[in-house]
């Protein structure tokens, strides 16, 4: 995603929070600021619920288009050992478990899984 289109995106995102958070606390209230855009307090639902959906999809957008995935780094720093140890005869599994056991990471944990699982997909695209 192009810089300036993230930046419009950020900004977006700051600008809608404040509504957001204005019509969760009040909602319905009939002495609302949102009375001169929308008469109806009934509606005030879902606009709050649209408004956050919204949010939500910019903050996705965002998280998914990230220009730096750290893990994925220090694998192509290591791109060079990883090779090595393959021509060692170590399977992806070995690999990703010494490469977890360097970082320190603690065995068994739900974060520990996950960065295994990642660090696994990432050796499988290497072969």
């Amino acid at each position: 995603m192009k810089e300036k289109l993230r930046n419009i995106l950020y900004i977006a995102l700051a600008i809608l929070v404040l509504p957001a958070f204005y019509m969760i606390f009040n909602i319905g209230n009939p002495n609302s600021i949102v009375r001169l855009l929308v008469k109806d307090p009934s509606y005030d639902i879902a606009i709050t619920v649209g408004i956050c959906f919204i949010i939500f999809l910019f903050g996705a957008l965002l998280s998914r288009t990230r220009t730096g995935n750290s893990l994925e780094t220090m694998l192509d720093t290591n791109t060079d050992n990883i090779r090595k140890l393959r021509a060692e005869g170590k399977s992806n599994e070995e690999i990703a478990r010494s490469f977890l056991n360097s970082l320190g990471t603690e065995k068994g944990g739900i974060l520990y899984r996950m960065a295994f699982r990642r660090v696994i997909r990432y050796l499988e695209k290497m072969d």
